[in-house]
């Protein structure tokens, strides 16, 4: 998982590519999307902001990374890398997940920080006291 303070350090560290742009475009949209509603820009790109746990199962991806931005208040989620966790059920192609069971470390993030769970990571919103924005970026490109 990388962690990052805040909108400005992730954008110095992930470089000028189209998906990371993206991303932050979608962040600094917050305050005008609606929650609890999926957005999306372009293909590269799935967002929402909510107010409660997304996922409360650790869950792994292979075509998308999972990220969190906390947008306000506080947000607590448990990464785990997927080789130390037992599947809970079969990877399905259409949704792009698969479920596990074990644990993980536990990281709280504040207003401002955001995190991007890599591809063989499993991640788990463990809870959430204020505003969210769950997002889904493609790994290809």
């Amino acid at each position: 998982m990388q962690r990052f303070a805040n909108l400005d350090e992730f954008l110095a560290a992930c470089g000028d590519a189209r998906k990371w742009r993206r991303v932050a475009e979608a962040v600094q949209r917050a305050d005008r999307i609606l929650p609890e509603v999926t957005c999306s820009i372009g293909d590269s790109l799935t967002y929402r902001v909510t107010t409660r746990p997304d996922c409360t199962e650790l869950t792994g991806h292979r075509r998308y990374l999972e990220a969190r931005c906390v947008l306000d208040g506080a947000a607590v989620i448990e990464v785990a890398p997927e080789a130390d966790l037992q599947p809970t059920d079969t990877y399905s192609d259409l949704a792009d997940r698969r479920h596990f069971a074990g644990s993980g470390e536990r990281y709280r993030l504040d207003a401002g920080e955001l995190a991007v769970v890599e591809v063989g990571e499993a991640v788990r919103d463990v809870a959430i006291d204020g505003r969210v924005m769950v997002l889904r970026i493609t790994v290809e490109g």
